[in-house]
């Protein structure tokens, strides 16, 4: 038995039937042979892989009105069967068809008396012209109380292999042991009582990581005025994405190589990560001055960054903090924009990092947590005043080789999030071997055309790439001039 953090637990407390909180992806397989799926096989497949994380067999027991936080039990009713099923799309079902059935089976809540996650295989994808012969979906769902985006590269760890020939599995070397319910209660009251004595212990922790947050933003290099800019942020302007969400879903997607986000991080001298904000924050003011709906001030991202060390890779829950980045949708040039963006970043992530989000999370009674939750999320008028961002973006680099999922490859991976209240769009960005899946999650009923604004962030990428190939030409036939007529190197440094 193992208690969520305050962190994790939130993820529970700010659920409704309107906001569900798993995450997951969107797979689409195919096999190098070309053979059919078999559902008697690809259980067969999990049933083999079950105790290579805890996940697939805990799930929640809840304390009564939130006393405490929740905790992790081995399920001693775990069935296989109650989280992998096998529909198929209609003969002839397009892309949109399926995007469509996604957003069904996605927007359904999860059974919180079963393990929190699930996996739903699509096949009868034949009519669809991207995916091979025999290809089908997997739509996969995690609750976030379970994995971060880090963690989560870590449960797939368990799932993936690197060929089309499953490696064999070493069986568990000790028995699963399930949870006995009638001794839960009892469990519980002792862990609590013994939490209550570790009180002066948190605080001292909280003391301790404020004070190596303080050192570390003095090692920084970061000066007091850009540390002053990136705590005392204004809040985010409202947009047509912060409004009342509804549980049913819309899926954007788009694919284009690395190599593009690479080269045009070369020629600017920025990271991949503020590439991939820039790209986004072109195409969302696109797409609001077309609505007649840009805000005068720039909307603001929530960029989760990991606290995980590497001796916490392989740990379950959530580790992360929350950077906010002006996306620069006030600025009408796409390289200012990239730049602004760079600098924003670079002080923004050092002050993600810096706070002990964790430690001050500890502190905080789990009964005030849970009622705070719902307040934020509930109530619309009161997130009106107090807007933190207007889109998370969340960018996760992935493997550089091939994976397979029982003897299929992965074709593409799309990453689907979360739509909570007052912020309904998320956008996951997803690299795997050499091409990069941006995957648009939105509210339905606030952003139906979804397709639409996927479709701008791909024409701002290709755009960044033309000017910078553009003025990288115009500078090579300078510097041809300058050898040409033996310039000095002082005037060739302002080319």
């Amino acid at each position: 038995m193992k208690q969520l953090s305050l962190i994790d637990s939130m993820f529970l407390y700010a659920e409704d039937a309107r906001m569900p909180m798993h995450i997951g992806s969107l797979y689409i397989m195919a096999s190098d042979e070309e053979k059919e799926f078999s559902i008697k096989d690809f259980k067969q497949f999990f049933e083999e892989r079950l105790h290579l994380t805890p996940i697939f067999r805990r799930r929640l027991i809840e304390t009564p009105l939130n006393i405490g936080r929740p905790y992790w039990i081995n399920d001693p009713d775990f069935n296989l069967d109650n989280h992998i099923s096998h529909i198929a799309l209609p003969k002839g079902g397009t892309r949109a068809d399926l995007l469509k059935l996604v957003s069904q089976i996605y927007s359904q809540p999860m059974d919180r008396t079963k393990p929190l996650w699930s996996n739903t295989v699509i096949t009868g994808l034949d009519g669809i012209p991207s995916v091979p012969k025999n290809g089908f979906a997997i739509v996969s769902k995690v609750h976030h109380a379970n994995i971060d985006g880090m963690s989560g590269a870590e449960i797939q760890k368990a799932t993936f292999d690197l060929s089309s020939t499953p490696r064999d599995i070493k069986p568990p070397t000790k028995p699963f042991k399930a949870a006995e319910l009638d001794k839960i209660p009892a469990l519980i009251a002792k862990d609590y009582a013994k939490q209550m004595t570790q009180v002066p212990e948190k605080m001292l922790g909280f003391f301790k990581s404020s004070s190596e947050a303080v050192s570390s933003l003095v090692k920084s290099g970061l000066s007091p005025k850009d540390i002053g800019k990136s705590i005392f942020k204004p809040t985010a302007p409202q947009s047509i994405f912060n409004k009342s969400v509804t549980p049913n879903k819309a899926f954007g997607i788009i694919d284009f190589p690395f190599a593009k986000v690479k080269k045009i991080k070369d020629l600017a001298g920025v990271k991949v990560n503020d590439v991939m904000l820039a790209i986004c924050g072109g195409g969302i003011r696109k797409y609001l001055v077309e609505k007649n709906e840009l805000p005068q001030r720039s909307l603001v991202a929530g960029v989760p960054v990991s606290l995980r060390t590497k001796e916490q890779q392989s740990d379950m829950g959530n580790q992360v903090s929350m950077m906010q980045v002006e996306l620069g949708t006030t600025e009408i040039d796409s390289l200012q924009r990239l730049k602004k963006i760079s600098e924003d970043t670079k002080s923004s992530k050092v002050i993600a990092r810096a706070a002990p989000v964790t430690k001050i999370a500890e502190l905080i009674p789990s009964s005030v947590a849970a009622a705070a939750a719902k307040v934020y999320t509930r109530n619309g008028a009161l997130t009106k005043y107090a807007l933190f961002q207007n889109v998370v973006i969340t960018n996760v680099p992935g493997p550089k080789m091939p994976l397979y999922i029982a003897g299929f490859r992965i074709i593409y991976h799309y990453g689907l999030g979360i739509t909570i209240e007052n912020m309904g769009l998320m956008i996951t960005i997803f690299s795997m071997e050499n091409n990069v899946s941006l995957t648009l999650t939105a509210c339905k009923k606030l952003v139906p055309d979804v397709q639409k604004l996927a479709n701008y962030i791909n024409e701002e990428l290709n755009n960044l790439e033309n000017i910078l190939t553009s003025k990288e030409e115009e500078r090579d036939i300078f510097q041809e001039l300058a050898n040409k007529f033996k310039m000095p190197e002082t005037q060739r440094n302002l080319l």
